[in-house]
């Protein structure tokens, strides 16, 4: 390559890459096209092209003539695009398919798609205008760091639960709940047989009313003040905040009107959790999500490394409980209050003793 030929190809490639001269790729398609026109000249400079660059503008653009002069538009004027969701789908399933889910996100239900993808090219895959974590930054802006995130969110695996275009659960979810969160948490029960009982959230499909989905200050991610991992504490209407987000924490106060969990007036929830001593808490005799047993009582109380089982059996009043703490012991629920003789002890008094 002689020294004049060298000087000239340099000046074309820094002619090339400061947008004065058009790429190999636009001088390829022809001299009457937008790309190799003095406006367009860094249309589709980028590691990853549209496939439709290479089919005309006037695939997506409206009033664009390929055949004429500089596109066929007024110079400073854009051409018109049509509706985007609908002209993408025209294309990309995934983008119609997005028409009809239920938790749709919201650029593209919008049809704004060039929110997330250039429409000519990019760097990145999908030709997204940025990685991925920091393209969905751009509208949801992150909160304070929590000191438990969930593990996608450490991870900046955002399409782990989030389906990009649209899901079939809000918000923009790849399944629905409780669906979603086993396909990781595997060991969570979420469903009961016959004469079992599930959780109302579970049920529900609402994972998120007591846990944060993307993280939490709290173990297990729970959303308030909750005794996670503890089977006793001393008893403190502070640290059942969780609980009592739904529940009404008067169910431990020392009347029994408000709880079926008693026995001739006494309050057996405040008999198990009001103590000082040993205060037990509401996971070491329900479980969270699902049992096999009514009212969400667990089969079996964690012990150390020992599995100690407990046997319920509802009625309908009240029913019986059988554990390695007690022996079997009948409640009457919401029954009336019999009389008690002078110089009995009360059941609560008894049941203490015990």
């Amino acid at each position: 390559m002689t020294h004049r030929t060298r000087s000239f190809a340099l000046l074309v490639a820094a002619g090339t890459a400061l947008g004065l001269v058009a790429s190999p790729e636009a001088r390829a398609a022809g001299p009457d096209t937008c790309q190799t026109s003095a406006c367009h000249r860094t249309v589709g400079r980028a590691k990853i092209r549209h496939a439709a660059l290479d089919e005309g503008c006037g695939l997506c653009h409206e009033g664009v003539s390929p055949a004429a002069p500089g596109g066929g538009h007024e110079k400073g004027t854009t051409p018109g695009i049509a509706d985007q969701a609908a002209l993408c789908g025209n294309c990309h399933d995934a983008a119609a398919a997005m028409a009809t889910a239920r938790g749709r996100h919201g650029p593209a239900a919008g049809g704004r798609c060039t929110g997330c993808h250039d429409p000519h090219a990019a760097n990145e895959k999908a030709l997204l205008r940025a990685v991925p974590e920091a393209l969905c930054a751009t509208c949801h802006v992150p909160g304070p760091a929590p000191a438990r995130p969930h593990a996608p969110v450490a991870e900046r695996a955002c399409t782990a639960c989030h389906a990009v275009h649209g899901g079939p659960a809000r918000p923009a979810l790849t399944k629905a709940m409780p669906e979603l969160c086993t396909d990781c948490h595997d060991g969570v029960s979420v469903s009961a047989p016959a004469g079992g009982s599930v959780h109302g959230p579970v049920e529900a499909g609402e994972c998120t009313a007591c846990h944060a989905a993307h993280g939490s200050n709290e173990p297990a991610l729970v959303v308030s003040d909750f005794p996670s991992g503890q089977a006793y504490r001393p008893w403190a209407v502070e640290s059942y905040r969780l609980c009592f987000g739904c529940h009404d924490a008067t169910l431990v106060d020392e009347g029994a009107a408000d709880t079926g969990f008693q026995d001739k007036g006494v309050n057996l929830h405040r008999l198990h959790v009001v103590n000082d001593r040993k205060g037990r808490t509401c996971r070491l005799c329900h479980d969270l999500h699902a049992s096999p047993q009514a009212h969400l009582i667990r089969p079996g109380v964690p012990f150390g490394s020992w599995t100690l089982p407990i046997k319920f059996e509802a009625r309908a009043a009240g029913g019986t409980c059988l554990t390695a703490c007690h022996g079997p012991k009948t409640y009457s629920g919401r029954a009336a209050p019999a009389e008690t003789p002078a110089g009995t002890p009360s059941p609560a008094a008894a049941a203490e003793e015990k």
